[in-house]
């Protein structure tokens, strides 16, 4: 292997080197921001199963322990309890502006989406009650997503071959650049070389490298013409 075409393989290599650091670079940001997302939320995992579990009744009134009451003050909550006919049983911060009563189609509309501006999350008692905590207008976001499993492994399939699809293509445009690079600047190197060893073939004065290509040729015919008249 020649030096020209040792040249071009490190260059292709280097390339491809780059290529692959910028997509790993961007895969840990990616990554890094859906964790610091993550991370940032203020909710920070309140789980409604254990705010529920230190609820208890006695003697007929419904009653929350320091635990329960701590939770909610952590996380800048509220709290109600419904029993099996929407009726709230025992609160906790609740809003003055919400309803003391709900129907089972208000139960079920804003446990998939809002009680009014309220995100809220429940949690289904056995006995048919059902604990609700609510969180600040603003604090957290729902969204309910609907899918066929076919359409979705339809899209997954379809994201992971238009990722390969444009990795294939970047490669392949690289490589092409690269061979039009070296098909341009093999003959340089080639003069160059023969300058150095004391002979000289004109190069082509035509295509994107001709001035380079010609002020080589001058160089040649002076180094030339030197070593002539010294012979």
């Amino acid at each position: 292997m020649n030096p020209v075409q040792r040249f071009f393989r490190r260059y292709i290599f280097s390339t491809i080197g780059i290529l692959a650091l910028f997509l790993v670079v961007n895969l840990l940001l990616i990554l890094t921001v859906l964790t610091a997302g993550y991370m940032s939320g203020t909710d920070n995992g309140l789980s409604v199963r254990e705010v529920s579990g230190h609820v208890t009744e006695q003697a007929g009134t419904w009653t929350a322990d320091g635990t329960a009451l701590a939770l909610l003050r952590e996380h800048d909550a509220w709290a109600m309890l419904l029993d099996e006919r929407g009726a709230v049983v025992w609160e906790q911060g609740l809003p003055k502006e919400l309803p003391r009563s709900y129907t089972s189609a208000q139960v079920a509309s804003f446990s998939r989406w809002y009680l009014q501006d309220y995100p809220v999350k429940v949690w289904s008692w056995e006995d048919g009650a059902l604990m609700v905590v609510g969180f600040a207008p603003g604090t957290l976001v729902k969204y309910y997503f609907s899918m066929e499993l076919s359409s979705l492994m339809m899209f997954l399939m379809g994201a992971i071959a238009v990722f390969v699809f444009n990795l294939l293509l970047m490669v392949f445009l690289m490589l092409r650049n690269t061979r039009r690079v070296e098909k341009a600047m093999s003959p340089i190197l080639r003069g160059i070389q023969d300058l150095s060893r004391g002979s000289y073939q004109p190069l082509d004065e035509r295509g994107e490298l001709a001035e380079i290509n010609a002020g080589l040729n001058r160089a040649g015919d002076y180094l030339m013409q030197k070593d002539n008249t010294r012979a």
